[in-house]
């Protein structure tokens, strides 16, 4: 016999339904609240907080006469303010005194770990494209906001100034979140260090700091090859230890060195899995030849099953901003290493959602 089935109340499905709308409706106001967020920061509202609290007036008159923005709307600014005090970037006191919160000081552009430059590189026209065109990527299979660009790094070099600055910020921001933690990992027995694709040098530059016996090797681009001897001429600790080659990973050799450690730090997401391998067929080639090497691989690891992670948004922007790149799980990345005849010895918690990987032919 079977059991009956007990009615619905009406009400219990009402609160269901009410549960997932308020849900769902939460990542709906996602869209208005970072466009908040990038105003703030463009209107370096946390610049001058951090120097004191200051009312909605007094903000009004500072961002009218710094930004040279006579028609600026006082009650349009007072309206973001609230919002910025509702969800915790700043907080009032009883004179109306606005004042940054503790997150709120990963606003301001020079505090250490800011976030700015990933504020700011989310206004960018491409990565509103790429999110508005999410759609026509899944169906046409090829990221529509890129164009005619082969690369993201193709449109950057075709950009202002400005735009390619903030954008090397954000990924050296990135760097400087992880640098720490492998700085901390054993490198006593090498005696090189060769970061491939490694921006600017802040990875390359606190491995060196951390460890005196090391010589250091990044490999770079064009202008960023340029930028990164730049930055790395700035320390005096690091003269005669360190050398910026301009090379195309693809096109020219891996460079071979003595006890080296060769690093990938978010270089493998932006590649599809040919063309992940036959970077990596290249540099297991060097390592072959040199001998007594390893592979330090840096990637914001996606979890094997479906859960909410710094890896699932990331992935988002992989499909909308380059061809075939994507976070990957461990399982996926030792694959990758086993087509390109290497092992997999370790992987090693970073943090923001990032692993190492450590690999050996």
């Amino acid at each position: 016999m079977i059991a009956a089935v007990p009615p619905i109340n009406g009400s219990d499905l009402q609160d269901t339904n009410e549960a997932g709308r308020q849900y769902l409706q939460s990542f709906l106001d996602g869209q208005p609240l970072l466009a908040a967020l990038i105003t703030v920061c463009r209107l370096r509202l946390p610049e001058r907080l951090a120097d004191s609290p200051a009312t909605a007036d007094e903000l009004a008159s500072w961002c009218t006469s710094t930004l040279n923005a006579p028609d600026l709307n006082a009650e349009y600014l007072e309206r973001i303010l609230r919002v910025a005090h509702a969800y915790g970037w700043v907080q009032c006191d009883q004179d109306l005194a606005y004042s940054l919160t503790e997150a709120g000081t990963l606003l301001v552009p020079d505090a250490p770990n800011s976030m700015v430059p990933a504020v700011i590189t989310r206004s960018f026209e491409l990565w509103r494209q790429a999110a508005a065109s999410m759609y026509d990527t899944v169906v046409t299979g090829t990221p529509v906001a890129l164009d005619d660009c082969p690369t993201l790094y193709d449109w950057l070099d075709r950009q202002p100034p400005t735009v390619r600055d903030t954008f090397d910020a954000f990924m050296a921001s990135r760097s400087s979140l992880i640098a720490p933690a492998i700085a901390d990992l054993d490198l006593s027995g090498k005696r090189s260090l060769i970061d491939l694709g490694g921006g600017k040098g802040i990875l390359l530059a606190t491995l060196l700091r951390k460890h005196p016996n090391l010589l250091g090797f990044l490999v770079e681009r064009g202008r960023v090859a340029q930028a990164a001897r730049d930055y790395l001429a700035q320390d005096p600790d690091l003269a005669g230890r360190h050398q910026v080659l301009e090379r195309d990973l693809f096109r020219d050799g891996i460079p071979p060195r003595f006890k080296p450690v060769y690093v990938l730090s978010s270089v493998l997401h932006n590649l599809g899995d040919d063309q992940a391998v036959t970077l990596l067929e290249r540099i297991a080639k060097t390592m072959r030849d040199t001998g007594d090497a390893e592979l330090w691989v840096a990637e914001c690891v996606r979890p094997e099953r479906p859960e909410p992670h710094p890896s699932m948004p990331l992935d988002l922007l992989m499909l909308t901003l380059t061809y075939g790149g994507k976070e990957r799980t461990v399982e996926e990345l030792a694959r990758l290493l086993h087509y390109a005849g290497l092992s997999l010895l370790d992987v090693r918690p970073l943090p923001a959602g990032q692993s190492l990987l450590i690999a050996r032919i």
